[in-house]
Parts: structure tokens; sequence; C-alpha cells
């Protein structure tokens, strides 16, 4: 199983950074807890969701943890069989463990949406 999760830095000590397509690097685990980081491509673009959801799909992850998502990345996941664990943050490897003992609950479109409807609003 690999797992991709949205992180603040390269090691599997970081953090999840909960805004995935602004993420900075993207981490993908696989079942011997070996792992690869890279700087998110997208990062920079106004709609990252949707080709980082793409170049994950073309990966072949078999799960993504995150923060907070588009819609229109969700779908990307959704049609592809991929599940979506938003989470609060937390460590990497705290977070990939938690996806192999299926302690997380993979996210519905009504749960992305009401998270990407709450992050949107402006801030006070």
């Amino acid at each position: 199983m690999s797992i991709a999760v949205t992180a603040k830095g390269p090691r599997l000590g970081a953090w999840l950074d909960p805004n995935f397509g602004q993420s900075m690097p993207v981490t993908i685990m696989n079942d011997r807890n070996r792992f690869k980081t890279w700087p998110n491509p997208h990062r920079e673009t106004e709609a990252g969701d949707v080709p980082l959801a793409r170049q994950l799909v073309e990966q072949q992850v078999d799960a993504v943890v995150t923060g907070v998502l588009t819609p229109d990345a969700y779908a990307i996941f959704a049609e592809a069989n991929i599940p979506v664990d938003l989470v609060e943050v937390d460590a990497i490897l705290t977070l990939t463990e938690a996806v192999r003992e299926g302690a997380l609950q993979p996210a519905d479109v009504a749960t992305v949406e009401a998270r990407f409807n709450v992050y949107q609003r402006p801030r006070e």
C-alpha cells in the first residue's frame, strides 16, 4: 500500500500540511516504511489541487492523507477509487500508520465540500 501525505517537510517526523494543493512537499510511504518525498510542483499555481491529484493518480497511490482539498481534486481521486482521509495536523508516520490500521474514516463528497467551504471563508 502506498500512502501519499501532504507535508510541511521532507522527513517522516514532519507534520501534515493541511492544504493539499499548496503543500510544500508530498511524501509517499510504502508498506515497508520506505518513502520518497518530492516538492509539490503545483504549489505556486492557483489551481494546484487538480494537477497534483492527477499526478498522484498516475503514481498509483492507494490512499491520500491531507487536511483540505477542493471538490474537483476529490472527484479525481473518487473516480480512481483512491480513498482520501481528511485529518487534523499530526506527524506523517503517525498518519500513515493510522491509515494502515483502518483508524481513519475516508472522506465523502459532503465532508470534502463542508471542510473546503469552511477553509475558504475569509478570516476576520
